[in-house]
């Protein structure tokens, strides 16, 4: 390795002496280290970025199929163009009834996606309501996007948008602010130009948040509101004043709200708590609770009508964990339409087409039924918002890439891409938050513990490690890590469902590493461990998050990047019971990931990629400079050859990161938080994205 540096250092001077670099700028960022008298130390150059990508690259996704996708619409005068919003990947659109899929995010400049709506006069005129950004709006059937917050911030989150039915002018969206829990209600009425404030969750009291409203179809005057733990409010006066509704409802965690059109006096609420439904006769003056064949304690997402059947339309409930259930006698009694166990975002029927059903699914995306919920298959081809939280190979199996996939376990593929397979048999936490191979075994990090596997079924390691647990640690790892809604973050990590609850005296790995035959394991929160002889031991660095490790087999030590409870980060050593600091170089830097080649450190950090030998005083920049890095990869074949993605931009070097190349502009709508070197052929690269799946690089 050392003799292939020196070759291309010399090569490097000759090229920059003779003008021949590719003429771009260059930019003196590394020092020359002082020299130890019992070795030959190696000699950083100063670094050169070429900024253009090189012209013969191609780039594009790989799945796996699948995300989260919370909003399905239907053009209401073409039952064959379907829009899906999606939690990380934008929209995507359809004009053959799901079969093809096309990314609309052109001016979108938040592809985290909460609500949809269509103008009912203009169906290409288009509404996405966004987390944390407001609305965007498109007038040419989602070609191009433009924020319509109206001179708002537009921060905020949008769980609804709606379109008068009468004037395509007046607009509402109900959510909250950006960062709290106060919700607000906003009314447009020329088109999103300007918005005004006409409902706050201050307004009661304790302070709420709003997820849906509802304008009366046959009056435009007559307004529904569901709030998060106030039930449901109602306004005659356009949104001047709003009065709560809730008699006869003992389950305030209003969710939902639906008004059959040809009988506007008829509405069904839809409750988070456990309640089910609701039902009004008499335009919410009075409810009562029509529940009879729904699963206990069911948690309605949504409620949705058919476009069809008059006064005695049939009402769709998406629930969370429980799939979709359906009423034909106005919730007097309830059976299941299928997707069993499934968490659904929302659900659609197309207008003129009453056979073919959408569903958005939590995690596993888009379904669709063409036989009226007989039968449900997935139906997008590389349509993709999955959160890939770890890339990994096995040594046995070179052909095969895995990854790690938030809310879905881990899954497989041997072409690149072309398809994907689930192997998660015995493995019972699908929350993977890091996938890490060592030598021919694949450990899943979850919130519930570690499982093995070597390739097929999996195996818990022992139980969690045991201690003071740090939940608010945790949560913030898999807000970085993973694209998750702030309130599954909440069921995920408060034990609000048991089932995927963090044990109170647990605490979660984050990281993993082996050293001379020993597992070590980082900790959100809760310092470094040790796995030997069937259980875990504490380590030290208690109280810190250890965010990444690595192993230095020839020196016998591992490399830990940990942070603080004040979020200072640094990298130390470890070795033979005691830490050191090796963070020379990097002081007010967060490392999310250290890299061990031969007797090469490499740090993704937030200021970019840095290197040192291990036996270096300090560390050097040599790459991305001002880029919040989260990964560094290398090939197998050629120490040479790294890839690096960080937030919104990937990079690769053939030297060792003295020169390094921006990959592609497509690339950079998503934050990467998974690199991985083609172990068949050191020119292809996989970055793993924290919104929308896997995508391939590779130079032709």
């Amino acid at each position: 390795m050392k003799a292939l540096k020196i070759t291309l250092i010399l090569g490097l001077i000759i090229l920059i002496a003779a003008g021949l670099l590719f003429s771009l700028p260059q930019t003196a960022l590394a020092q020359e280290e002082t020299p130890q008298p019992e070795r030959t130390h190696k000699i950083y150059l100063p670094i050169i970025y070429k900024v253009k990508p090189p012209s013969s690259v191609q780039s594009y996704s790989i799945g796996p199929e699948g995300g989260t996708f919370t909003a399905v619409v239907v053009d209401p005068k073409d039952s064959s163009i379907i829009y899906v919003g999606t939690y990380g990947a934008g929209v995507y659109k359809s004009s053959d009834g799901g079969t093809s899929w096309t990314q609309k995010i052109n001016g979108l400049a938040n592809p985290l996606i909460q609500s949809l709506a269509i103008s009912p006069q203009n169906s290409a005129i288009l509404y996405a309501g966004t987390y944390n950004s407001g609305i965007y709006k498109s007038t040419d059937g989602g070609n191009s996007w433009a924020e319509a917050n109206g001179g708002q911030s537009g921060e905020f989150v949008v769980y609804d948008v709606e379109v008068d039915p009468h004037n395509a002018a007046t607009l509402y969206f109900a959510g909250r602010k950006k960062g709290t829990l106060v919700g607000e209600v906003y009314k447009s009425v020329n088109a999103g130009q300007s918005w005004s404030l006409i409902f706050s969750g201050q307004n009661l009291g304790s302070g709420d948040y709003f997820y849906d409203i509802d304008v009366d179809p046959a009056n435009s005057n007559i307004l529904y509101l569901a709030a998060h733990e106030h039930g449901f409010y109602k306004s005659t006066n356009a949104g001047v004043s709003f009065s709560a509704i809730n008699h006869g409802i003992s389950d305030l965690s209003g969710r939902s709200l639906v008004i059959n059109p040809s009988d506007p006096t008829l509405l069904f609420g839809g409750v988070w708590h456990g309640a089910g439904v609701y039902r009004s006769t008499d335009s919410g003056m009075h409810w009562s609770q029509v529940s009879t064949g729904l699963p206990a304690d069911v948690e309605i997402y949504r409620l949705v009508l058919g476009p069809e059947g008059g006064s005695n339309r049939p009402v769709y409930a998406c629930t969370y964990e429980n799939g979709l259930y359906r009423s034909g006698n106005n919730g007097a009694s309830w059976t299941s339409a299928g997707l069993n166990g499934q968490f659904l975002y929302d659900f659609t029927i197309a207008s003129g087409s009453p056979q073919h059903w959408y569903a958005g699914l939590s995690y596993r995306g888009l379904y669709c039924s063409t036989n009226a919920g007989g039968n449900w298959e997935p139906c997008q081809q590389k349509v993709s918002s999955a959160s890939i939280t770890g890339l990994a190979v096995l040594l046995s199996q070179q052909g095969q890439v895995y990854a790690g996939v938030y809310g879905r376990g881990v899954m497989r593929t041997g072409n690149l891409g072309s398809s994907w397979i689930e192997v998660n048999t015995g493995l019972t936490d699908f929350q993977v938050t890091s996938l890490v191979a060592l030598g021919n075994t694949l450990y899943a990090l979850t919130p519930s513990g570690i499982f093995t596997s070597g390739g097929e079924s999996w195996t818990r390691i022992n139980n969690p490690i045991t201690g003071a647990s740090n939940l608010e640690s945790y949560q913030q790892f898999v807000l970085e890590r993973a694209s998750e809604s702030e309130e599954e973050l909440e069921q995920l990590l408060t034990g609000r469902h048991e089932e995927n609850a963090i044990e109170a005296d647990s605490t979660p790995l984050v990281s993993l590493t082996s050293l001379g035959g020993t597992l070590y394991g980082g900790t959100a929160g809760s310092g470094l461990w040790r796995y030997s002889a069937g259980s875990w031991s504490y380590v030290g660095l208690s109280g810190y998050s250890v965010i990444s490790l690595a192993a230095d087999a020839g020196l016998g030590r591992l490399l830990v990047s940990a942070c603080d409870p004040n979020g200072v980060c640094a990298i130390r050593s470890y070795k033979n019971g005691s830490f050191s600091d090796l963070n020379q170089g990097l002081s007010g830097l967060r490392t999310n990931q250290v890299l061990v080649r031969g007797d090469d450190y490499f740090a993704a950090t937030s200021n970019g990629i840095y290197i040192r030998d291990n036996t270096g005083a300090q560390w050097i920049l040599t790459g991305a400079a001002g880029k919040n890095m989260l990964s560094v990869a290398y090939a197998t074949q050629n120490a040479c050859l790294m890839a690096a993605g960080g937030v919104g931009v990937t990079y690769t070097s053939t030297n060792c990161g003295t020169v390094w190349q921006l990959t592609t502009s497509e690339l950079n709508r998503w934050s990467f938080q998974a690199a991985l070197v083609d172990p068949a052929n050191s020119s292809r690269f996989i970055f793993g994205s924290k919104e929308a799946g896997a995508f391939l690089w590779k130079r032709e």
